[in-house]
């Protein structure tokens, strides 16, 4: 979310998230569907600053987006066309 940043609602991904973004040496790219956006879970793994690019859906909330980028205005966001389930079982 805009306030909270990356969360999870599992206490063992809090460590590894956080170690991840801790060593990260270049940009720092986060991936999630529309159903994350917006969303708090109890752990937080990282703070919205320090997150580079977001990929979304575009089925993701552009005011939640709008929140996100007013958060950190050097992220760039990127929403693309989700891909079918048929689409996923071909490959």
């Amino acid at each position: 979310s805009s306030t909270s940043g990356i969360t999870t609602a599992i206490f063992s991904e809090t460590a590894i998230n956080e170690t991840m973004v801790r060593n990260t040496l270049g940009s720092i790219f986060i991936v999630c569907d529309y159903t994350k956006i917006g969303q708090t879970h109890n752990y937080i793994s990282a703070n919205v600053n320090k997150l580079n690019y977001l990929i979304t859906d575009i089925n993701a909330s552009d005011e939640e987006l709008s929140k996100i980028q007013d958060a950190n205005p050097k992220m760039i966001i990127h929403k693309v066309e989700p891909l079918s389930s048929a689409a996923i079982n071909q490959e």
